[in-house]
């Protein structure tokens, strides 16, 4: 399943329906990147990236980091709840001017833990980019963790969808190989079919 980046202010489908049962300015706010994908005809997404300018003073960068982890911590419950499995975890990133770092957030008793993982630089000049490589690896692994992920949900998304599409018309006791003529006496097949639709008389 292809991954894609979208930029430019845009707002995340996890927090529009977080905002239903929780109240916060940080859900439903727009977002700078949002990395996402469809599988199965469901959108998922997988983290949010911000940025700030190099001259942002630490009140605004605190704000920053606590929106990240609050958008990032609905994105998780959202995969979470799509797929029923526990073992989902979100790599994310943060930016002020060519500084930033990843980190990782995952939810543990009900609860999302925070660590980061590395620090990470973008190069100015020609002189940084010996120092670049060591973000260049820590991007690898990023884009090969959302890749993976994908991977998981789309597996978790497929199984969960075959659960309550599955629709058993037998009992598990009756044989699969009778059929109607060779039902005995007095044990007929029991068929389940979904309730029908009520019709309304005229003038109700």
């Amino acid at each position: 399943f292809n991954i894609s980046i979208e930029s430019g202010a845009t707002i995340s489908e996890a927090t529009l329906r977080a905002a239903n049962d929780h109240s916060t300015s940080d859900f439903g706010r727009r977002i700078n990147v949002l990395v996402h994908n469809s599988c199965y005809g469901i959108h998922n997404e997988y983290c949010c990236i911000e940025f700030k300018r190099h001259d942002a003073k630490m009140g605004l960068l605190t704000c920053q980091q606590s929106k990240s982890i609050h958008i990032n911590g609905a994105m998780l419950n959202d995969l979470i709840a799509k797929t029923n499995v526990n073992d989902i975890y979100l790599i994310y990133m943060s930016f002020w001017g060519t500084d930033g770092y990843i980190a990782g957030l995952k939810l543990f008793e009900n609860v999302h833990l925070v660590d980061q993982i590395s620090s990470i630089h973008l190069p100015a000049n020609l002189v940084e980019l010996e120092d670049f490589r060591s973000t260049i690896k820590q991007l690898y692994q990023w884009r090969q963790h959302v890749l993976h992920q994908s991977q998981k949900l789309a597996l978790g998304v497929f199984k969960e969808r075959r659960k309550y599409e599955s629709i058993d018309i037998i009992r598990p006791s009756t044989p699969l190989c009778l059929i109607p003529e060779r039902v005995p006496a007095g044990e007929p097949l029991n068929m389940h079919f979904s309730p029908s639709k009520i019709k309304k008389t005229k003038g109700d």
